[in-house]
This record gives C-alpha cells, sequence and structure tokens, in this order.
C-alpha cells in the first residue's frame, strides 16, 4: 500500500523535486518516478522515507547505505528541513527494511564491494570462507549488526550478527 501511495503521489502533477538544500529540481511535466530516479542514480540504489505533516506528505530519497539525502518530492518546501530530519539511520540499518533493499539490489546484481566500501566504508573484519569449490568474504560491520557475503566482486548475500 505504500509503494502505491508513493507511485500515484509522485506521479502527481501537483508535486515538485526538490535538492536537499531546498532548490527546485527542474524535470518534464509527464516524468515518472522512475525518470526521476534514474537521474539521480541510474541503477536506482536508493532509500525512501515517507513523512506526513498536517495534510503535505514529503518523500525523501536517501541513497542507499547512507544517510545522503539524493531529492526530495513534495507539495511545497514547507516541511523540507523538518523531513529531513525524520530519517533514522541507525534504525534503518539495524531493521527489516534494509533487508528488503539488500534482497531486491542483489538480485539485480546492483551491489558490489566497490560500492559497500563506497557508502559503508572499510568492513570492521574481512574473513574468507570456503563452502566446496567456492571462496567467498565475509565483511563484518558490527556498528550495523550486518555481515555482507561478497563473491566475485558482488555482495551475494548477508547475516545479522
Amino acid at each position: 500500500m505504500k509503494i502505491l501511495f508513493v507511485i500515484l503521489f509522485c506521479t502527481s502533477s501537483f508535486s515538485q523535486v526538490y535538492l536537499p538544500n531546498g532548490t527546485p529540481k527542474e524535470f518534464p511535466k509527464n516524468s515518472t518516478v522512475g525518470e526521476i530516479q534514474k537521474a539521480f542514480d541510474p541503477q536506482e540504489r536508493f532509500t525512501m522515507d515517507i513523512c506526513k505533516y498536517d495534510e503535505e506528505y514529503v518523500v525523501v530519497y536517501y541513497k542507499f547505505f547512507t544517510n545522503k539525502p539524493l531529492f526530495i518530492i513534495t507539495d511545497t518546501k514547507k516541511y523540507l528541513k523538518k523531513s529531513l530530519k525524520h530519517f533514522n539511520f541507525s534504525k534503518y540499518m539495524r531493521g527489516p527494511l534494509v533487508e528488503i533493499d539488500l534482497k531486491r539490489y542483489m538480485k539485480k546484481r546492483l551491489l558490489t564491494d566497490l560500492y559497500a566500501l563506497e557508502t559503508l566504508g572499510k568492513p570492521d573484519d574481512l574473513k574468507k570462507n570456503v563452502t566446496g569449490d567456492i571462496e567467498y568474504e565475509l565483511w563484518f560491520y558490527n556498528n550495523y549488526n550486518l555481515i555482507l557475503k561478497i563473491l566475485n566482486g558482488y555482495v551475494i548475500g548477508f547475516m545479522r550478527l
């Protein structure tokens, strides 16, 4: 339901795209959400935070694995600053929503070891494991209770500490 709402809301002609600094970002009137997302990340790796203030919805898109806002879709600038403070990155990284996003991006082979290093930084620990003839790495991110399983440069799995 939440996704359906976002799709309908974001394609409305009453919504505006803003940069995190509050500057409006212009797109053609009939732009789809996918076209807007691809303008900020061609591979569409992001996390959404939806806020409702009075009768106004604000959807903030963050670069996946970060608390870095990419863009905001809303009707007015009224709640931009407030909505940027709403996202609890630590809670997201420890909760079930990051797992849903991880599964989606792993399935599409959009998560690489380089992307993990760029966004999460150097792992706290790194171990090599062998299963049968396959050797892979386990990257430990203790602050997020997260272990990434890396094979041939791609994140192929994850576990919780």
